[in-house]
């Protein structure tokens, strides 16, 4: 049934500026990028760069808008480099989005209320 192992992340947040569209452009596919910040009760906001591609990103162009809230689910993928002036090697977390969700401002609410 399981025959390999997925990588999946889900969260919910607010869309932080505005996203950047780049077309499709000989054998790579169109690709929108976009970070999202996640409020965690009591706690400092969760920033995530994420990354659409394809269809979806051509999808979403139209109506991801900073401020807008949303939930993304896709995998977390890891990538490393080496800033200019430095010798040591970071590593960047970016969310691949497989889905995206939207929610009503009015109805939008990330925290946890207490029992």
């Amino acid at each position: 049934m399981f025959g390999s192992a997925k990588n999946l992340y889900f969260a919910w947040g607010r869309v932080t500026a505005e996203p950047k569209f780049f077309p499709a452009s000989g054998n790579v596919d169109s690709r929108l990028q976009f970070s999202i910040a996640v409020n965690e009760k009591n706690e400092d906001p969760l920033y995530w760069d994420c990354i659409a591609w394809g269809k979806l990103a051509e999808t979403l162009t139209a109506t991801l808008v900073k401020g807008k809230p949303i939930a993304v689910s896709g995998a977390i993928k890891a990538s490393s480099y080496t800033p200019q002036g430095s010798t040591e090697k970071r590593t960047k977390l970016t969310i691949r989005a497989e889905s995206v969700d939207y929610f009503p401002k009015d109805k939008f609410s990330p925290q946890a209320e207490d029992d």
